[in-house]
């Protein structure tokens, strides 16, 4: 049985780790205003024992709207960011228009795909680079270009972590 974890799975156990905590502050900040479970639900139009299952880690599935009404009403305010945190999934569109391109390019040229960029840490990858000789040619793919400015922009940070800078 493999070992490896679905993405999709990482993110409903980081879901679930995140309610359990909401729910940790929640309990605290109403117990440190000194309002009871009833007052609070009633505040933020809920019912006194959906705040007893938040509160408890027993509502798996419990909404963001949700929570952050009955924060609000303890005077926390909810905020949320996202992180890269690993390779996002590429859908078949993306491969084949990889693949096309691969077909009419000299099979003698070498490819390196998902080639990082910048530092140790840094999300950030080329979709491919092929060798030819000893040029590096680094590889773009895009499907479904909505922002061609922001595509250039994010090309060329990439292109200044790099190449060699030129004095």
């Amino acid at each position: 049985m493999s070992t490896k974890q679905r993405a999709s799975d990482i993110g409903s156990v980081k879901a679930r780790t995140i309610a359990v905590e909401m729910g940790r502050e929640l309990r605290q900040a109403r117990l440190d205003h000194g309002l009871s479970q009833a007052v609070v639900a009633k505040a933020a139009r809920s019912s006194r024992s959906q705040v007893g299952r938040i509160e408890a880690a027993c509502a798996p599935r419990v909404s963001l709207t949700e929570i952050a009404r009955l924060l609000a009403v303890v005077g926390l305010e909810l905020s949320a960011r996202a992180f890269p945190a690993g390779p996002p999934i590429r859908d078949a569109a993306h491969r084949a228009l990889i693949e096309r391109f691969r077909a009419r390019v000299a099979p003698t040229i070498a490819w390196r795909f998902e080639v990082p960029v910048g530092e140790a840490g840094d999300q950030r990858a080329w979709d491919a680079v092929l060798l030819v000789g000893l040029a590096k040619l680094a590889v773009e793919a895009e499907t479904r270009p909505r922002d061609v400015q922001a595509l250039q922009r994010r090309m060329a940070l990439k292109r200044r972590e790099t190449l060699p800078s030129r004095a």
